[in-house]
């Protein structure tokens, strides 16, 4: 990343790094208020505070539902404060491990819609890009074009784009 090495090293590192996984299955702290969750996310960002607003704008729903615990919210709910919560680090790159499993296909549009939106132009989006993982050839060839394609780790053939 920035032209050096990042294999091997360990995860609090690539957080520093500005990478940030949202992996499969949501593992928001279901025990803990969307608050709780959307400020760990930012544990490193000095501008925390100034970043919960960015995210709580990008997802209005959580705004909604600050002191709700995430083990109680919708699976799109859950989705989109994972999301939410790999964007408090401000990353300058994120990486996406099935975000639509499991969701219904009107919450799979909708979480789709703010990912297609951090790949736009603008100030409070992944430098990077977005790289995806194991999602539906149709939304992903549209998603992440060109990106590789990765199983336990190792690439395991053509681009995205290829699929």
């Amino acid at each position: 990343m920035s032209g050096r090495s990042i294999g091997g090293q360990p995860a609090w590192r690539s957080i520093r790094s500005s990478m940030v996984l949202v992996p499969e299955g949501k593992m928001i702290f279901a025990d803990m208020t969307v608050r709780e969750n959307l400020l760990i996310g930012g544990y490193h960002n000095p501008d925390r505070n100034w970043q919960l607003e960015i995210v709580l704008d990008r997802f209005p729903r959580l705004r909604e539902r600050l002191e709700q615990l995430g083990g109680t919210l919708s699976g799109g709910e859950q989705q989109m404060l994972a999301l939410g919560r790999a964007l408090m680090a401000r990353p300058r790159l994120l990486l996406l491990d099935e975000p639509s499993m499991g969701l219904a296909p009107l919450m799979v549009k909708e979480v789709f819609a703010e990912i297609r939106k951090l790949k736009g132009p603008g100030r409070n989006r992944p430098a990077g890009g977005t790289k995806c993982h194991r999602h539906p050839a149709n939304r992903r060839s549209r998603l992440c074009p060109g990106n590789r394609r990765y199983h336990s780790g190792r690439r395991s053939g053509g681009s995205y784009a290829q699929s």
